[in-house]
């Protein structure tokens, strides 16, 4: 444990070596080869650290009052971490992403660990440098990586495990702004499946003994530690995503497990809107219809509206000329948005459960544009 704090207060101080503007800092250290955390303005040895710099911007003493501030943050959350490497990194990647809130600034704290341990304000940079701050401490490889998403720059980690292969790790991206719910998608995986968001620049301050500047950056291959997803994070992969089940088309909400009916199989006549679908093994309940009218089926006669719909969106039926027969199944059904049966047949007959045969009447009657002459019959 001595070893840790000594550790720790070294790697919190070389952490902050960019925000270190004037005066001279001392760390003395039980490992060697630091030179790696160190900018070019640093000189260090196996036995310490010197940092001089010649800005004014901050005093020493503001600076020693930041490392204070970082440690009596570090301390406990190193303390509390499991010994096994790979679960270490899940507890850190978690304490990151539960204290944290994503900022986009010009200040220069958000890019540092002091953003994230004391101010709990980040950005990418501030993230990453965060989780190598507590990797360091703890003897676990790991490094800053560089790149670019689509929205811009961007950093995020690799990390060595005790399988000896290389992972990588994207809090900023985990971080679901929820202190309950963090997210594990970019979270101990390959650098192929990083590269489908991410596109690598450099990595910050590469030790010579698994980087060649020849050959690049450690590619990540490490899948024996990966996240095991839960059915819900699964799931969430979908979330608003417009998908095919048997001809259809349906818009799947990840979080209620539900979609949304959104179109009918090609040259259909006669449909039967289901209760549930089955999806990537997934059950989803149809709750909504939610049909646009550029994509509206005229040549449909008969529709059986499932159990589960709880509305009928605008203009979701209208234009469909043919449409005679309309059974709703459907007990819940509280909502039918403007226009949702204009157009249908003057000749149409709406069967409904005989105790909502009365309500869905009226329901129907007001803004659904609904042709006056349709016959209500009972189930």
């Amino acid at each position: 444990m001595k070893k840790r704090i000594i550790t720790g207060i070294l790697t919190a101080v070389l952490a902050f070596t960019m925000a270190v503007y004037a005066g001279e800092i001392k760390a003395e250290a039980k490992t060697a080869n630091w030179s790696e955390y160190a900018p070019s303005s640093c000189i260090c040895t196996s036995d310490f650290v010197n940092i001089k710099c010649t800005s004014k911007r901050h005093n020493l003493a503001d600076t020693r009052a930041k490392i204070d501030s970082i440690l009596q943050v570090i301390k406990p959350i190193v303390d509390a971490a499991p010994e096994a490497p790979h679960e270490a990194v899940k507890y850190f990647h978690d304490e990151i992403c539960q204290m944290t809130t994503y900022k986009l600034d010009t200040s220069y704290d958000i890019a540092t660990p002091y953003g994230v341990f004391v101010n709990k304000q980040a950005k990418c940079v501030g993230y990453a440098s965060a989780f190598k701050a507590l990797c360091d401490i703890t003897g676990i490889p790991c490094y800053e990586v560089s790149g670019k998403i689509n929205s811009g720059y961007h950093a995020w980690n690799i990390v060595q495990l005790e399988d000896g292969q290389w992972y990588e790790v994207d809090c900023t991206f985990d971080d679901t702004y929820s202190s309950k719910e963090i997210s594990y998608k970019w979270f101990l995986i390959t650098t192929e499946q990083m590269g489908a968001d991410h596109t690598r620049s450099s990595i910050t301050m590469p030790d010579s003994s698994i980087y060649n500047p020849n050959e690049g950056v450690p590619i990540a291959y490490g899948t024996l530690y990966a996240h095991k997803k839960s059915e819900e994070e699964q799931l969430e992969e979908y979330d608003r995503r417009v998908v095919r089940v048997e001809g259809a088309e349906y818009w799947i909400h990840a979080s209620s497990k539900t979609c949304e009916f959104q179109e009918f199989p090609k040259n259909t006549t006669s449909y039967t809107i289901p209760d549930t679908i089955n999806y990537k093994g997934f059950e989803l309940t149809v709750d909504t219809i939610n049909i646009d009218a550029s994509i509206r089926s005229p040549k449909l006669k008969s529709v059986t509206i499932g159990k589960n719909i709880k509305k009928i969106d605008k203009d979701s039926f209208s234009g469909c000329k043919n449409l005679k027969k309309v059974t709703i199944k459907s007990t819940i059904l509280s909502s039918v948005g403007k226009n949702a049966f204009k157009g249908i047949s003057s000749k149409a007959v709406v069967k409904a459960p005989k105790n909502k045969l009365k309500i869905y009447k009226k329901i129907l009657g007001k803004k659904s544009g609904i042709p006056k002459s349709t016959k209500y019959k009972k189930l």
